[in-house]
């Protein structure tokens, strides 16, 4: 049995994007690395055909010392959206050596398991800066 990750309605709604391919290239929720490029770029490097050899780029742990050379590499595809899974202190002292943990709908339902999360600071105002165009502290 893996920790759980309670989530809330926003949450479940993303896990079903993800889920149905909507949210495709994605198969998970942004890690770190991904998370910036949307930011900043408004989309994400893709290599669907391993072309460049960075076809699991978004779901590998964001390594910041080999980052400027993988960024040039494959196509960018539209990502406006970030697609983040925020969470408590609690859950993150929970999880944070844990290699998977199941994501629990409202109704206490597994719904699914997150597999090598990565866990970074939630970047708040910049998010909401970046995808709206400013913030009203």
């Amino acid at each position: 049995k893996f920790p759980q990750v309670l989530l809330n309605d926003i949450d479940l709604q993303w896990v079903q994007c993800i889920g149905e391919g909507w949210a495709a290239p994605l198969k998970g929720f942004m890690r770190e690395g991904v998370l910036l490029q949307t930011l900043h770029f408004n989309s994400m490097l893709a290599d669907p055909f391993d072309l460049t050899g960075n076809q699991n780029f978004a779901q590998l742990r964001t390594n910041f010392d080999d980052y400027s050379t993988k960024l040039q590499m494959g196509d960018r595809v539209n990502m406006p959206v970030p697609i983040i899974l925020p969470i408590t202190a609690a859950t993150r002292n929970l999880i944070t050596t844990s290699r998977q943990v199941t994501l629990v709908a409202p109704t206490g339902k597994a719904v699914a398991v997150l597999t090598d999360p990565e866990i970074y600071d939630f970047r708040k105002e910049e998010v909401i800066s970046r995808v709206f165009g400013g913030m009203d502290p």
